[in-house]
C-alpha cells in the first residue's frame, strides 16, 4: 500500500492528513487553519509534493499528547496513567518515533490551543516537555523518523485501523488537568517543572509562550522566528488598537542585543516589521461578523399563554415526532425492526408491546430490493392477504448533493405520509466538502432530514450503524462524530445485550424520557417483545486480574506493571494486558494507584 493509499484511508477514518517532508508540512500555506480536503486533492499530493513522503495529522480535532521526555521509566509511568484514566473512553494508541518518547492522539469537537509544560531534568538535559499539540499544529503519524531513520511505530494499533470516533474525547480543561497530573508523575522521577507563566512588575500574568518569544528577540537568538510567531499571536488575540502590534515588536527590537552583535541582520529585520505584521494579519486575523439582526424576535411574555399540541408518538415511548437516528450493528435486526414498525404503523398494530395509531408510511429501502422485501413480508404474514396499501415502498433516493432534500419534500407533498423511514444514512451521504471538518460534514448530512421533519411535521427515522468499539455510554457507539447526534431530535440504539441472545433498545431525546429495555426478536412469531428494563451485568475478574490483585495485596512495596510481568513470567507482549488489568482493579477499589505508575494494597 502506498503512502497515498494510507492518506486516503486516514481521510476516510475522519482525520485531516497532511503531507510532510520529515516533520515539516509540505503543502499549501495556511494549513494551520484547516486544509480543504477531498480524495482528489489528497491524490494530487504525490504529484505536487513529491518530496513529502511522510504523513501528518492536523491536530485541530485530533489533539495529541506529546510526551517529549527521555526517562524511559517516567514515560512508561505517564502512559500507564493515561491508560488508567482514559482507556474506558476510547482507544489509547501510543505512537513511538524516537524512543522512549511517545505521542498519544485524542479527539475533540471543541478545538483548543497548545498546552505545554517544560521540564528540567536532574541531570541538566534541557528541552524535555509535556504538551498537547492542538489547534494550528500537526503531528507525524506515518513515514520515517528523520533522526532514527526508522518508521514511526504504533504498538497498539494505528490511526489507519481506528476511526477518529474511536479515540477518547477530551476538552481543554481535561487536557490541562491531564498535563498537570503527568508533570506530578515526572517530579517523582527527578524532574522539576518551572511555572508555566511569568508575572509583570504590576502583578499581571504573561503567558510563558509570550515570554519565550520576547526573549528570542531581546537576546537576539531568534529574530525571524520569534517575530513571526509573536505577530501571529498578537493578531490572533484580536486586541485593539491594531497599530500596537507594530509598536510592541519595534520596542523589542530596539532593546535587542542583535542591534549591536549583528547590526546588518537586525536592520534587515526592522525594515521588514511592517510587511511581516501585514502578512500575519492576512493569515490569522479572524473576520469580524456583522451585527446580527434577529428575525421574528418576540418578547418571552407572548409565549406565556400559548398552548401546544401534545407530543405525537409514532411508537409510544420509543419513536416520537421529529427526526430519529436509529443505529445498530450489522445483523442486529435494524431492518427487521424498521419493517415491522412500518407495518404496525400502517395497520394500527402492535410493536414493542405498544399500540400504534394508523398512519401513512413512506419507506425508502435503499439497501434492499423488491424481491427481499417481498420475502420478508411473506415471512411475516404467511398466507395472510391484504398487505397494507398505505405503506409506500421506494428503493431509490438521491444523496444530499444530488437533491435528496428536494426529492423528500416532493414525495412528502405527493403522498402525504406521517412517517418516513430512510434505510440507511450511508446511501444518502454526499461528498465531504473542501471547507468541512468531519463534524460539519456529519451535521450537514443529518440536518437535511431533520429540517424537513421540522418544517413538514412528518416523523423521519434514519437508519445508521454503530462502530465496533464499545463504550460505557451506548450512544457513544454511534458511528461518526457528534454532528449526527447534534442534528437529530431523538437517538435510538439497538444492540446485543451482553452475554445473552436478547437485544438492548436504548432511547434518548430532547423531548422524551430516556428508555433502556431488553427486547427479543421472536423468529417463530416474527414479533419484537419487550422483556424488561436493561441492567448492566457486573463483569467477573479474569484469572490474570486475580493473580495481579493477589500479588499487589501481598507485596509490601508498590508493584509496577513491568515488575508484575516479570514476576509472573509473562513476555513483553502481555504488558498491555497487565497494565489494563491493574488499572481496572484500581478503579474498582480492589487496589490503589500510588500516582507514580505503581499499584499498592488498599
Amino acid at each position: 500500500m502506498s503512502f497515498t493509499d494510507d492518506r486516503l484511508r486516514l481521510l476516510a477514518n475522519g482525520y485531516l492528513p497532511l503531507p510532510l517532508q520529515g516533520k515539516r508540512p509540505d503543502c499549501r500555506k495556511g494549513w494551520q487553519n484547516g486544509l480543504t480536503l477531498n480524495e482528489g486533492y489528497v491524490r494530487d499530493w504525490e504529484r505536487d509534493f513529491p518530496q513529502a513522503r511522510e504523513t501528518g495529522i492536523l491536530a485541530r480535532y485530533t489533539p495529541c499528547l506529546d510526551l517529549d521526555v527521555l526517562n524511559e521509566e517516567c514515560v512508561e509511568a505517564m502512559e500507564a496513567h493515561v491508560r488508567e484514566h482514559w482507556e474506558e473512553r476510547g482507544y489509547i494508541l501510543p505512537r513511538i518515533g524516537k524512543p522512549p518518547k511517545r505521542a498519544i492522539p485524542f479527539r475533540t469537537n471543541e478545538p483548543f490551543k497548545k498546552i505545554q509544560r517544560t521540564l528540567a531534568a536532574a541531570n541538566g538535559v534541557a528541552g524535555q516537555k509535556i504538551e498537547f499539540l492542538a489547534d494550528g499544529q500537526q503531528f507525524a503519524a506515518l513515514g520515517i523518523h528523520p533522526d532514527t531513520h526508522a518508521p514511526y511505530s504504533w504498538p497498539r494499533g494505528s490511526l489507519l485501523e481506528h476511526q477518529l470516533g474511536d479515540l477518547p474525547y477530551i476538552r481543554q480543561s481535561e487536557a490541562e488537568k491531564l498535563v498537570d497530573e503527568l508533570v506530578e508523575i515526572a517530579k517523582g522521577f527527578g524532574y522539576n517543572a518551572p511555572k508555566p507563566r511569568a508575572t509583570n512588575g504590576d502583578g499581571t500574568y504573561v503567558p510563558q509562550e509570550y515570554v519565550d518569544l520576547f526573549r528570542g528577540i531581546l537576546d537576539g537568538t531568534s529574530l525571524h522566528d520569534s517575530e513571526r510567531d509573536l505577530n501571529a499571536k498578537l493578531i490572533a488575540s484580536e486586541h485593539d488598537p491594531a497599530t500596537r502590534d507594530e509598536e510592541i515588536v519595534r520596542a523589542l527590537f530596539e532593546l535587542s542585543r542583535a542591534k549591536i552583535d549583528r547590526p546588518t541582520e537586525w536592520h534587515a529585520r526592522v525594515l521588514d516589521i511592517r510587511r511581516s505584521r501585514d502578512s500575519a494579519r492576512i493569515k490569522y486575523a479572524k473576520p469580524r461578523p456583522a451585527p446580527a439582526t434577529p428575525a421574528g424576535a418576540s418578547p418571552l411574555s407572548e409565549l406565556e399563554f400559548k398552548t401546544f399540541m401534545p407530543l405525537k408518538w409514532i411508537v409510544p415511548d420509543y419513536i416520537p415526532e421529529g427526526c430519529t437516528l436509529l443505529a445498530g450493528k450489522p445483523k442486529v435486526g435494524k431492518s427487521w425492526l424498521m419493517l415491522t414498525t412500518a407495518l404496525a404503523v400502517a395497520r394500527a398494530d402492535l410493536i414493542l408491546s405498544q399500540h400504534c395509531d394508523q398512519r401513512r408510511v413512506l419507506y425508502y429501502a435503499l439497501e434492499d430490493t423488491e424481491r427481499r422485501i417481498h420475502s420478508r413480508v411473506s415471512d411475516l404474514y404467511g398466507a395472510e392477504t391484504g398487505w397494507p396499501d398505505n405503506l409506500l415502498m421506494s428503493y431509490a433516493l438521491p444523496n444530499i448533493d444530488r437533491g435528496c432534500g428536494a426529492q423528500l419534500e416532493a414525495d412528502i407533498t405527493a403522498h402525504q405520509p406521517e412517517l418516513v423511514i430512510i434505510d440507511t444514512l450511508a446511501m444518502i451521504r454526499g461528498a465531504k466538502r473542501k471547507d468541512e471538518d468531519p463534524y460539519q460534514y456529519d451535521y450537514r448530512t443529518m440536518q437535511v432530514p431533520a429540517e424537513i421533519a421540522r418544517q413538514t411535521g412528518v416523523s423521519i427515522i434514519v437508519v445508521h450503524h454503530t462502530r465496533k468499539q464499545g463504550s460505557d455510554d451506548v450512544f457513544d457507539t454511534i458511528s461518526g462524530t457528534l454532528g449526527l447526534a447534534a442534528a437529530a431530535d431523538t437517538l435510538v440504539v439497538l444492540t446485543f445485550a451482553e452475554g445473552t441472545e436478547q437485544r438492548r433498545l436504548a432511547v434518548r431525546g430532547r423531548d422524551v424520557e430516556p428508555e433502556d429495555k431488553t427486547v427479543e426478536w421472536d423468529k417463530e412469531m416474527h414479533e419484537w417483545i419487550v422483556t424488561g428494563d436493561y441492567e448492566e451485568k457486573p463483569r467477573a475478574g479474569s484469572p490474570l486480574t486475580e493473580q495481579l490483585v493477589a500479588m499487589v495485596m501481598t507485596s509490601t512495596m508498590p508493584v509496577t506493571p513491568k515488575q508484575a510481568c516479570d514476576a509472573l513470567g509473562l513476555g513483553e507482549d502481555r504488558l498491555n494486558s497487565v497494565q489494563q488489568s491493574l488499572a481496572r482493579a484500581a478503579k474498582k477499589g480492589r487496589i490503589k494507584n500510588n500516582g507514580y505508575g505503581g499499584y499498592a494494597r488498599v
